[in-house]
């Protein structure tokens, strides 16, 4: 296996296209790609999310998606 490359797994994977179920390929730290599940290779770590929402390429560099006082997190 190498180390530097991973897949994230959710049912909920925001896209250009839309959300849907997919695998985002992670290799040396950068997005690499976005496949459907089933093409996961076997010889890469996955990491299962579930139904977290993941958004591929989010950089929060102002909006506070966590500010202070919210206890709902």
């Amino acid at each position: 296996m190498n180390p530097s490359e991973y897949v994230l797994l959710s049912r909920r994977v925001i896209t250009p296209e839309g959300m849907r179920e997919a695998g985002v390929v992670v290799r040396g730290g950068v997005i690499a790609d976005i496949i459907r599940p089933g093409d996961v290779r076997a010889d890469v770590s996955v990491e299962d999310c579930g139904d977290c929402i993941v958004m591929p390429g989010l950089v929060e560099n102002h909006v506070h998606l966590k500010g202070p006082g919210r206890t709902d997190f």
